[in-house]
């Protein structure tokens, strides 16, 4: 049943069929655009937040793709880093142990031109001494004895500087040898506070300090384990570009394995608890095979004689 308008409830009247029908019509319009309007709003909407939704998960992928890649170059610096600390500390080592020594023998070079020059002016003021008293003394008597005085002071001052530039012959060729030597070897410190030798001129002059006991070795993949002193080493890898290798090691009835080592980078470990460290030196990485020296303590070594060989 239609509803009545307030003409019909206060007059009694209807209104003409038509005119009810176009208002109906109208009404029914007016109604329908601010649905459509609402639609198409939300449409947009739901548009834009799908594309805001899209762009902010790949701006999410992109921001962690690059926070990967700056860890890794994160990484990269700090073993960089890491690298040039370790070289810095062997060379300062190295460093000082090279200016202690040579400081020791221009001390002592300093020291003997230093007694020449005095000795040199101590004869410069006998020779005026003697002068003066001459001129003094002009009797023929006293005049010969002091001639034969002054000469024979001089000759006690020839000696003396003989005997001084004999000395300062004998520290310039001592300077010399310790420069010479510390030219020709100059031995490896490692971050252990160790000498560490790069070849066999090297090794040599480590056996000659006399400080450990040295077993060097020649070690292919294909020999397997292979004794050296008291312990037993397998070579498993080798990278010649790199001069890296790996290795596997039984030290007692322990196993070890190291890798990724760098050569004349000293390997450290103990045989037993509370013993001084074995020191493992690699000096050449070939394809396959590698070359170095197992260094152990005195008193290992002389507690394993003789049942271990060189």
């Amino acid at each position: 049943m239609a509803r009545k308008t307030l003409d019909e409830l206060l007059l009694g009247k209807s209104p003409p069929a038509g005119s009810h029908g176009e208002e109906a019509v109208q009404g029914g319009e007016h109604r329908l655009w601010p649905l459509l309007v609402g639609a198409f709003l939300l449409a947009i909407g739901g548009i834009t937040m799908l594309y805001l939704i899209y762009d902010l998960r790949a701006t999410a992928r992109q921001l962690h793709a690059d926070l990967e890649e700056a860890e890794r170059d994160l990484e990269v610096a700090l073993k960089r880093l890491d690298d040039v600390d370790t070289r810095y500390a062997n060379l300062k080592a190295q460093l000082e142990v090279t200016a202690q020594h040579i400081g020791i023998t221009e001390k002592e070079l300093q020291r003997a031109r230093a007694l020449a020059a005095e000795i040199k002016r101590e004869q410069a003021e006998r020779v005026a001494a003697l002068q003066a008293e001459l001129a003094r003394k002009a009797e023929a008597a006293q005049l010969s004895a002091l001639r034969e005085e002054q000469a024979r002071q001089i000759g006690a001052v020839t000696g003396e500087i003989t005997t001084v530039k004999g000395e300062v012959a004998t520290t310039q060729e001592e300077v010399k040898r310790a420069v010479q030597e510390i030219g020709g070897i100059q031995l490896k410190l490692s971050e252990y506070g160790t000498l560490i030798a790069r070849n066999r001129e090297e090794l040599q002059e480590l056996r000659r300090r006399g400080e450990r006991e040295y077993f060097e070795f020649d070690i292919t993949k294909k020999s397997g384990w292979q004794q050296v002193a008291d312990i037993r080493i397998r070579l498993t890898k080798t990278d010649v570009k790199k001069q890296k290798f790996n290795i596997a090691l039984y030290v007692g009835d322990r196993p070890l394995e190291r890798k990724d080592n760098l050569i004349n980078t000293p390997l450290q470990f103990r045989a037993e608890r509370g013993a001084a460290p074995y020191e493992l030196v690699v000096n050449e990485v070939k394809p396959d095979r590698i070359l170095g020296y197992l260094a152990i303590p005195k008193d290992r070594a002389a507690a394993l004689r003789p049942t271990i060989t060189r």
